[in-house]
């Protein structure tokens, strides 16, 4: 079949082409690698609805689409778009936020133009929902198809399939040069009260640090690029793995960043991760009072908060906090702990 997957843009963003639909790419990889033609349209940076209805392909037999809280009207537009092109096509939407819909039952939430929606990961999902349509049955209304807990085997994301972007055209940089987005685990066994996908991310699966260290190098090879941002949720949930991993990338000159964890990170962690090519590590670290923490469900300190800020600092290594401020219970005396907890800590970012 052909099918083209659709990222979305974000109009109101600062700047919404900042890395290439990791998601959508491994979507991709998986596809092809079943005899699937596909694309993936990133419409990130383009600001006029005519592009975005320039971007859609005819004769199509899948559009699936992606959609964010930010893109819900929009994302729906564009399966519109799709149908205009292609009116017997199959309009699949997919993401965090739809997931996140069909598990807490708000359908009313969701717009009436998908067809089918992908709930969780995309890879062995949209390959049943063919499977479907191709019998020529009437696909279900959502699909849902948990990973294996070995990420490796899976094929890697692959940026030729990009059909409107190259990858060195994204913005984000590390230190000043130009970067991309990799996954070395997805999930997470935290259960914190704000998350949208509890459900979702309650298994970690993992990648090998071999198969890691593989495709960073493949793409220093293809792309020239040396700098990646590891989206993991918790990058060093797992240390032994995350020792190979270092030992394996430390050789290769490369630079990087990732997300930490008050409470499981220690110093060590991050002068070994420093001797490797870390950059920076972020925290979610919330909130700087114990109160809201608790009430998060965060299952962390301010203690711990502030020891991973001055551990980080002391190795070497760039801090980014990330904060919630309104959280049910905040109280001005709640904002104040935290205003506190940001000038004792004095965080870099």
């Amino acid at each position: 079949m052909k099918i083209q997957l659709i990222h979305p843009p974000h109009p109101t963003a600062t700047d919404d082409k900042l890395d290439a639909p990791l998601g959508l790419l491994y979507v991709a990889a998986s596809l092809e690698k079943h005899g699937h033609e596909v694309l993936v349209t990133d419409l990130c940076g383009y600001k006029n609805p005519m592009d975005w209805r320039s971007g859609v392909k005819f004769g199509c037999d899948i559009y699936g689409i992606s959609s964010y809280v930010c893109t819900m009207d929009l994302s729906a537009e564009i399966g519109r778009m799709c149908l205009e092109k292609n009116p017997d096509a199959w309009i699949v939407g997919g993401g965090a936020n739809l997931t996140g819909f069909v598990e807490t039952g708000q359908w009313e939430h969701i717009p009436d133009i998908y067809n089918s929606i992908i709930v969780g990961a995309g890879e062995l999902a949209i390959l049943d929902l063919i499977e479907d349509l191709g019998n020529g049955g009437k696909p279900d209304l959502t699909y849902e198809h948990p990973l294996s807990r070995d990420l490796d085997e899976y094929p890697n994301p692959d940026y030729e399939l990009l059909d409107n972007s190259d990858i060195r055209e994204y913005h984000r940089t590390i230190g000043g040069d130009h970067s991309i987005s990799i996954l070395t685990s997805r999930g997470c066994p935290y259960r914190c009260n704000f998350c949208g996908l509890q459900k979702q991310s309650r298994t970690v699966r993992y990648r090998s640090p071999e198969a890691v260290a593989r495709e960073i190098q493949d793409i220093i090879d293809r792309y020239g690029i040396r700098a990646f941002n590891f989206q993991d949720d918790t990058f060093i949930i797992d240390k032994k793995r995350v020792r190979k991993l270092m030992d394996l990338i430390g050789p290769m000159g490369i630079t990087f960043r990732c997300l930490g964890r008050a409470g499981l990170d220690t110093y060590e962690d991050y002068v070994l991760m420093k001797e490797a090519g870390c950059q920076s590590v972020a925290w979610g670290i919330e909130s700087g009072s114990q109160k809201m923490l608790d009430r998060m469900n965060k299952q962390v300190t301010v203690k711990q908060n502030y020891e991973v800020i001055e551990w980080a600092k002391k190795a070497g290594v760039l801090d980014r906090i990330f904060l919630i401020v309104g959280f049910p219970g905040e109280t001005r005396e709640t904002l104040e702990e935290t205003k506190q907890f940001i000038i004792n800590s004095d965080p870099s970012q």
